[in-house]
């Protein structure tokens, strides 16, 4: 799907007016995959062709840079969320998920699998009220990034207990702290 960034202001008499903002204005790509806001106000955008930082005048691009550590792996990005900390967690497709720095100058891979060089899919990212981050991840479950640091990793079992199935498409809470899961 073809998207482009859109910025709403409702006006006093009830109108909506929206500025569209697209490759000419910087962002990278007219295909929008996700959007996050960030305590600052700067809205951050996950396109196929790397990640945007729109801070109401002009973007500031986020892509892959060959043998740069610190970028990104690739520039698809499928999933952002800026978490209750103000981190902002990106899911780069086929790479798994990555949490920008303080200084917004690089990256760090989350190791949600041992041993799996994280070829993860992820799909959706929420957090909850008590700081834990989760992950929907499609064909490896939900993984639930505790505030000590461990990781928790849901799947399917043969007793039907547990996820119905290990691709999980959405997250969403509900108010009264509910973690609503959509898997295939």
């Amino acid at each position: 799907a073809i998207a482009y960034a859109a910025v709403g202001m409702a006006q006093s008499q009830g109108e909506t007016q929206f500025q569209r903002l697209d490759i000419r204005d910087g962002l990278p790509s007219q295909q929008v995959n996700a959007m996050a806001q960030d305590r600052a106000g700067h809205l951050w955008i996950g396109t196929k062709d790397g990640l945007a930082r729109y801070d109401g005048r002009a973007f500031r691009v986020y892509r892959h840079a060959p043998g740069d550590m610190a970028s990104l792996p690739s520039n698809y990005i499928g999933a952002l969320h800026a978490d209750s900390k103000d981190r902002l967690w990106v899911a780069v497709e086929g790479h798994g998920v990555f949490r920008l720095n303080e200084a917004e100058t690089g990256f760090t891979r989350l190791q949600l699998l041992s041993g799996s060089g994280n070829a993860l899919d992820i799909w959706a990212i929420v957090s909850d009220s008590a700081g834990s981050v989760w992950f929907a991840s499609f064909g490896d479950g939900l993984f639930r990034l505790k505030p000590d640091g461990s990781i928790q990793h849901f799947l399917p079992n043969a007793k039907g207990v547990g996820l119905p199935d290990a691709n999980v498409l959405s997250l969403a809470f509900s108010d009264d702290g509910t973690l609503w899961i959509a898997t295939s």
